[in-house]
C-alpha cells in the first residue's frame, strides 16, 4: 500500500489477483484520486515558486502517477491504480 496521504484514492482491495495460486489480494488505487491528491501538494510546493498554474499542475500530477507509480514495479504486492468507467 502507499503512504496514508493517498487513502482517500483507496478504493479497496483485489480478490484472487494474478494466475498464481500464491497470489495475494492487493490494493486498489483510482488514478483521477491520486492525481488529484498530487496536484495539490504539487500547489503546496508551488506557492514558494508561483510559476505553475491549475493546468501545469494537473499535468505533472499525473506523469508522476504515470511513470512513478502505475509503471514502476514495486514487487509482487504492488498496488494496482484504476480509471473508473466514469471518468473514461
Amino acid at each position: 500500500m502507499y503512504p496514508e496521504q493517498y487513502d482517500t484514492a483507496l478504493l479497496g482491495w483485489t480478490h484472487g489477483f494474478g494466475t498464481k495460486p500464491d497470489s495475494r489480494p492487493v490494493a486498489v488505487y483510482s488514478r483521477d484520486k491520486l492525481v488529484e491528491i498530487l496536484a495539490g501538494e504539487f500547489a503546496e510546493d508551488d506557492k514558494h515558486d508561483g510559476d505553475c498554474d491549475d493546468t501545469d499542475l494537473l499535468v505533472q500530477a499525473e506523469a508522476w502517477v504515470d511513470i512513478n507509480m502505475a509503471c514502476a514495479y514495486l514487487g509482487p504486492d504492488a498496488p494496482v491504480i484504476v480509471v473508473t468507467a466514469d471518468n473514461l
